[in-house]
């Protein structure tokens, strides 16, 4: 080998030396910073987690004030047809007595303290009819708790608990109205009785609606933290730490697809509970379908944005607004709705007994109109 040669390959171990000690530091300066990394595993691309120290310090500041809910039901069995009545009313004994003992249903959940006095949020699926509550901190503390609210339509419920002691955490209630569609997010809860599990994930969509039982939803979070039973009435938390969402339900046997009511709606309905033990919602009275452009043809609408009214219920502040069958739903005080969920929701920033404008279409024209709105238990 020359000493020419020598030296161009002195000099290229050099420059790939430098090369390879700002890659080095390069990668190390981001992990430190916390910068997103990405590497390759089987040719699909792989997130770190960039935010590590984000979501520890988000679970140190809210998990304190993650409990655990267990309950005990007490049901006295009856038999269809009303066959036990039968043989009492003919021979004065119920020969079912010795089988017709009550039994006990137990339960778990999770509920988040949201005041030092031992308030307790949580779902009203999980609390349905206990007739014993205990509360169980993450020291394992326990204590008997007892239900001072609740509201199956929006399944919230608030838990005093007895006796609270002076040194309860308290979880900081954050804002849902301006959260993004990405955004990490925390969940921490029971599920299967694994307490205070820890679950990260993102906010995979916003005003989502689902059926469950015989109750519709509207207006929910949807995330894919692992959300499982159990986690009903845990929080969903930023990475500051605060509470933007009460985990409620979950899409059985699929992945990564649960839900979880904004904490403004809890909010709002907490405080209602707090107040008179029970929530009534404003309403006007109608059902709702969406326009499809078959609709919108027949009832020359200009398009398929808003809601048909499908249905009037006699006696209904629609009714008495003078909303009609086939009317179409395009605004309320000012606020466009583009399908059935948004005039609900529409509706219920609104309070009972409020003169609220409604825009609508009715065979092709535009007609303004003004709705008191009434209250109603059911949602």
């Amino acid at each position: 080998m020359t000493f020419k040669q020598q030296v161009s390959n002195l000099i290229l171990a050099l420059i790939a030396g430098i090369i390879g000690s700002v890659i080095t530091l390069h990668f190390y300066a981001s992990r430190e910073s916390g910068s997103s990394v990405v590497s390759l595993s089987n040719g699909s691309p792989t997130i770190l987690y960039s935010d590590k120290a984000n979501v520890v310090n988000a679970v140190k500041k809210l998990g304190p004030a993650v409990v655990n809910i267990n309950t005990v039901s007490i049901t006295q069995p009856s038999f269809p047809g009303g066959v036990d009545n039968f043989f009492r009313d003919f021979f004065g004994q119920d020969p079912f007595q010795p089988f017709s003992h009550p039994y006990k249903t137990e339960g778990a959940g999770s509920g988040v303290i949201i005041d030092k006095s031992g308030l307790v949020v949580t779902n009203e699926h999980v609390i349905h009819k206990a007739n014993q509550i205990t509360v169980t901190l993450i020291d394992n503390r326990k204590f008997q708790g007892k239900v001072i609210g609740s509201d199956p339509l929006s399944d919230l419920a608030v838990v005093k608990i007895n006796n609270p002691p002076k040194d309860l955490p308290v979880a900081n209630l954050g804002d849902s109205d301006h959260l993004q569609i990405g955004e990490w997010v925390v969940a921490i809860g029971n599920p299967y009785g694994f307490k205070n599990t820890v679950t990260v994930g993102v906010l995979s969509a916003t005003g989502r609606s689902i059926v469950g039982e015989d109750k519709q939803y509207q207006d929910l979070l949807q995330t894919d933290a692992a959300i499982n039973p159990g986690n009903s009435g845990g929080p969903l938390a930023d990475l500051s730490g605060s509470v933007i969402a009460i985990n409620t339900a979950i899409i059985p046997f699929a992945q990564g697809i649960g839900f979880s009511i904004p904490v403004n709606l809890v909010k709002h309905v907490v405080t209602q509970l707090i107040k008179t033990g029970h929530m009534q919602w404003p309403y006007f009275g109608v059902a709702l379908e969406p326009v499809t452009p078959q609709a919108a043809a027949y009832f020359k609408a200009p398009s398929t944005l808003g809601a048909i009214v499908a249905k009037v219920m006699p006696g209904s502040p629609a009714e008495s607004a003078g909303i009609e069958r086939g009317d179409i739903v395009v605004a309320i005080a000012g606020q466009t709705c583009e399908n059935p969920d948004d005039v609900t929701h529409a509706i219920h920033k609104h309070k009972i007994g409020e003169v609220v404008p409604m825009k609508l279409y009715r065979h092709g024209k535009e007609i303004d109109c003004q709705v008191t709105l009434g209250a109603r238990t059911e949602r």
